[in-house]
């Protein structure tokens, strides 16, 4: 849903009564690619990436 209004677009019907059981479902840890490859986003979310003008 977050991605549709950050991009100002209208959020599908019912979809906002959506609610995931699970709030951790898909979110992964980052600590390996930071560890062997050193990768650093220069936009940790979409919000932040918005808020510099990026997208």
């Amino acid at each position: 849903m977050e991605l549709h209004q950050v991009n100002g677009v209208p959020v599908p019907q019912g979809m906002g009564e959506r609610h995931d059981t699970d709030p951790w479902s898909g979110i992964v840890s980052t600590a390996r690619i930071r560890r062997e490859l050193g990768l650093r986003p220069l936009y940790p979310s979409v919000w932040t990436a918005r808020d510099a003008g990026v997208i």
